[in-house]
This record gives structure tokens, sequence and C-alpha cells, in this order.
């Protein structure tokens, strides 16, 4: 019998009816001490030695297959974080190589499309590798991907780009959070350590937008279904506005511009090219500048942001763009090390 093609309810099957059937002969054996004859008493010694050898074998056979498995499981837990490095890597590096293709002429532009066909077969590889684990680690890799599923669907979502529901955004966070914690500890904690290497990555990519000139443009836009407390038609381009974090009913702790008056007249969209969520795109913009953009109103201290150019309204999206300049200098360190390699 090959106990290995056996599912684990009828191994622990077999595994309990010799031992009930040991310890049936053995009550039966002393039962009928007093009456059996030597050869009877013969055949109940050969029957439960018998079945004691079965037990033992498969009591033996099950925990070693379980501790092998164990250390199946553990091996390819090491395996899929290795795998899941991999393809961060991968995809860190096709990002770079289409920004490149974007300034490239023809023929460099072509070498740069092979090199991503070549990324691309990497990442077939790296999809392929993570199946030949699903044997093992299915579950675990199934909540990876359930996760990664709901950090997109709350990016997509996420209060600066539609209008919704506070409660929704904290109700995805909330799974999120929950699958996290169902995973095996190493993985759960290459999630968290990924969070704070999309936020350096954020802020190495918000310091290479400013490095190109010297100044940091931002994308803004009042949206009419946005319960902004004002709106942009009273502003102009050359015109200065703070820019702090802001609340309305349907965002919290977005950055948004302010005017004179402490009305919010605009939020500030997500600057940063990988897929940092926009609370990770806040997070390093405040460590950009190194400080807490909290609001005037409440003694905080923003920075301040010159109107470059306002566009006409877009009827269609019913949202009104602007772009900002920021006045204030980075202090982030990161900033004088790329000035120093210029």
């Amino acid at each position: 019998m090959n106990l290995n093609k056996l599912p684990t309810w009828q191994k622990g099957l077999l595994l309990i009816i010799t031992a009930g059937a040991v310890l049936l002969l053995g009550f039966f054996q002393i039962y009928t001490s007093a009456t059996a004859t030597k050869v009877e008493g013969a055949l109940f010694n050969v029957l439960q030695f018998i079945f004691s050898i079965i037990f033992a074998w498969f009591l033996s056979a099950f925990i070693g297959e379980s501790q092998f498995v164990e250390s199946q499981r553990k091996f390819a837990i090491g395996a899929f974080r290795r795998i899941k490095e991999i393809e961060r890597s991968i995809n860190r590096t096709q990002k770079y190589v289409s920004l490149l293709e974007d300034e490239a002429d023809n023929i460099v532009k072509a070498k740069l499309i092979a090199v991503n066909g070549g990324l691309s077969a990497m990442q077939d590889t790296v999809r392929s590798s993570i199946a030949d684990w699903s044997d093992i680690i299915g579950d675990e890799i199934q909540i990876t991907h359930e996760t990664n599923k709901l950090k997109k669907i709350r990016n997509d979502n996420d209060e600066v780009n539609q209008h919704i529901d506070g409660s929704t955004t904290e109700n995805i966070t909330d799974k999120i959070n929950a699958l996290i914690q169902s995973l095996p500890k190493e993985i759960a904690n290459d999630f968290e350590s990924y969070e704070d290497t999309m936020i350096e990555e954020c802020v190495e990519d918000i310091a290479n937008q400013w490095l190109e000139e010297r100044q940091l443009d931002l994308y803004c836009f009042w949206d009419s279904n946005g319960m902004f407390s004002s709106d942009v038609s009273s502003v102009k381009a050359g015109d200065r506005l703070s820019l702090s974090r802001g609340m309305t009913e349907s965002r919290m702790g977005a950055l948004m511009l302010f005017n004179d008056d402490n009305q919010q007249v605009a939020v500030v969209t997500n600057v940063c090219t990988n897929e940092a969520t926009y609370e990770d795109f806040v997070e390093a913009f405040e460590a950009f500048y190194g400080r807490k953009l909290i609001p005037k109103v409440l003694n905080g201290k923003p920075l301040t942001v010159k109107v470059i150019k306002i566009e006409e309204f877009d009827h269609q999206s019913e949202r009104q763009h602007l772009t900002v300049q920021v006045e204030q200098e980075p202090v982030h360190p990161c900033v004088f090390e790329l000035i120093d390699d210029e």
C-alpha cells in the first residue's frame, strides 16, 4: 500500500482502526485468559504482535510524512519569498525601461523593446515558479494574491481618484490587515517591509522629478462632487496657495490646496510612478520636504505653491485641473546624494 497516495483523513482512519484492533485484542485476551487454551493464547499474542507492527508502521509513516511536509513547507515559503523579490525587481526594471523608451531615439528604443520582451519572459518564469509551489503552500499563495488584489482595488478606488464613502477604504484596509495576519510570519514581514520600501522608492521618484528642473510641479484638480469648501473660480495663474493635508466628507488626509481663507480648492494627485498608494505618496512627500503638512488653522506649517496653469473645466469628468509648483526646497538626504552624483 502506498500511503502517499491516500488523503490525510484515510491515513488517520487506518491509524485509528489498527490502534483499535490492538486494544480490542488485548481486552479480549484479558477477558478470556481464564478459559483460553495455550493455542488460543499463542494465537492472540501473534495477532496482537502483527497488529502492533502494523500500527507502529502506520504511525511512523504518518509522523514521518507530516515532518517531511512541514520541512517542505518551510523551504517553499523561503523560495516563494525569494521569487517575490525577483518579481518586484523585474517590475521596477520594466518601469525604468518604459520611462527610457519615451525619450530614446528609434535605435535605442528598438533595443529597449527587446529588453522589455526579455523582462516579460522572466515574468512568465516567475509565475511558473510560483505555480510549482502551489501544492505545498497553495493557501498562502492564494492569500497573497487576494491581498494584492484588495490593495489594487483600494488604490483604484482611492479617495483622491473617486468620490467614495471613506468607510469603503477602511473596510478594504481591515480585510488586508486580517489577511496579512493569517499568513506565516516570514511572508507577513515581507509585506510590511515592502510597504516601507515603496515609500523609500516614492521619495526617490519625487527626488528624480525635482532634479530635472530643480523644482517640483504637482498636478491637482477641483471636483464638483468632491465637497470642497471652495472652487478654483477665484484662482488664477501666478497666485500662491498653501499645501497641507486636508479633509472633506469623501477625502481623509489627502494633500490639498488652500486659499487665503483656509478653504480647500483642489486636491493633489499622486506623482509617484511606482505602485505606491496615495497614502504612501503623502508620507513620501512629507519626508521629502521634512515636515508634517498640518493646515494653518491647526497651527501647522504648510508648504507654499505657485499656480502655473489652470485648465478649462472638463464637463465629462466634472473636474478642473491646475498645475502648481512647490516653492520650498526639499531637505531629504537623497536630494543631496543625487546632486553630488551629477
